[in-house]
């Protein structure tokens, strides 16, 4: 497999849970040669969809700890070149020319990850990729809510703009209005997330996609943001519950 795909999920999973699933990426090979790499920490999920070389492989899985991806994506760098995996007893070996990572692995069932990746939407929205992420950032620049104890920016979506607030008790508000995507279905509604949720995986699409889709279902429903060129990543972003 190539290392530089869990790049894309390592960083949604949990620093501290008390299921420790959560603290790990999920490897779970599927028949033909199908491998899903899955990290969540409730709040979010990273989906990325791989085809192995070998297509006989009998369907396991098995979970690192989110350490041990990181320490691999930091010695491989940017190697776009496959990496061996073998398993002794309770342990996983990684190996590529001279490098050897030997780690334990996460005991204990992963959830049903394809139950959380929504199917069905009532609104779909396209937008420019760049504009997004920078109004991403800007509203970042406001200290935490009060209440959440987290950065939260909200959206106020309509047919021709989407107002982008984020509001401090201390500061102030940021407010943007953004002009250029497209949208169908439902609108004229608010929906709310955590602004360093959102940047994680927006910093991810500005170096592949111009635009990104997020489709929704209403102010409550767990959103998905794609890219719409290519089908085999996803992010699962749950939205958040604001008195706003």
């Amino acid at each position: 497999m190539c290392i530089r795909d869990s790049r894309k999920t390592s960083f949604a999973t949990a620093v501290t849970h008390f299921r420790q699933v959560f603290t790990g990426v999920l490897f779970d090979v599927l028949a033909e040669g199908k491998l899903k790499i899955v990290a969540s920490d409730t709040h979010r999920l990273a989906y990325y969809s791989y085809s192995l070389p070998e297509k006989d492989l009998a369907p396991f899985n098995f979970i690192i700890p989110t350490r041990t991806v990181n320490e691999l994506t930091r010695l491989l760098d940017d190697d776009e070149d496959t990496i061996d995996i073998s398993f002794s007893d309770n342990n996983v070996i990684f190996t590529k020319d001279n490098i050897l990572l030997m780690s334990r692995l996460i005991e204990g069932q992963y959830p049903n990850y394809e139950q959380v990746i929504p199917k069905q939407f009532s609104t779909n929205l396209s937008i420019n990729t760049s504009i997004l992420t920078t109004t991403l950032e800007r509203a970042r620049t406001m200290p935490t809510d009060e209440k959440l104890k987290i950065h939260s920016v909200q959206f106020l979506l309509s047919e021709n703009e989407i107002t982008v607030n984020a509001f401090s008790e201390a500061m102030g508000e940021i407010k943007e209005v953004i002009e250029d995507f497209e949208i169908s279905g439902d609108i004229d509604f608010r929906i709310a997330f955590n602004t360093n949720y959102f940047l994680d995986v927006m910093k991810i699409f500005a170096g592949e996609t111009d635009k990104v889709n997020l489709n929704m279902s209403g102010s409550l429903g767990p959103a998905l943001i794609t890219n719409p060129e290519k089908d085999y990543y996803l992010y699962v972003l749950v939205p958040l519950r604001t008195s706003q």
